[in-house]
């Protein structure tokens, strides 16, 4: 009598390993998606209060002509308030693109904003795409979660 395992019950143990593992990765990928989706929120949150330190000394925000500007491009007396700017959680270098966006037309109102990998339901009824500029025209100013023009959401925090 011979000891051991067949060709075809080692590669039924292989195939079911190998379905669990898809399973596993799969199930893994929306729970990582997710973390970092409130790690954005929460980092777009303390650039706002980073921002709420400087108006506090300056009585004015940075402004940015009303274009939207990488906030690690702030910088500058900024950086009095914080050690290091947050980046994007994909990414591990500062540069374009490479953190979250920041709007203010004219240093008395701001407005933060990251895109989101996940698809949760919206906190408001916003649908815009003002990534060419923000102004009060187009309702830049608000906080919450909204579904973009182009598909996906984003998160905002405003001071308004």
């Amino acid at each position: 009598m011979k000891k051991g395992f067949t060709l075809i019950e080692l590669l039924t143990v292989i195939a079911i390993i190998g379905i669990l593992t898809s399973i596993v990765v799969v199930s893994t990928g929306k729970a990582r998606s997710q973390a970092r989706d409130a790690k954005r929120k929460s980092e777009i949150n303390t650039v706002s209060g980073v921002l709420e330190m400087y108006y506090a000394n300056q009585r004015i925000y940075p402004t940015s002509n009303g274009l939207w500007i990488w906030t690690d491009h702030l910088g500058g007396a900024l950086n009095n308030f914080i050690s290091a700017w947050p980046l994007d959680p994909t990414n591990t270098e500062i540069g374009f693109g490479k953190g979250y966006v920041y709007c203010s037309v004219d240093g008395k109102k701001y407005a933060i904003d990251t895109t989101l990998e996940g698809s949760e339901a919206p906190t408001t009824t916003y649908s815009i795409d003002d990534k060419a500029g923000c102004s009060d025209a187009l309702n830049s100013f608000f906080t919450g979660v909204y579904l973009n023009i182009d598909g996906k959401y984003h998160s905002r925090v405003t001071n308004k």
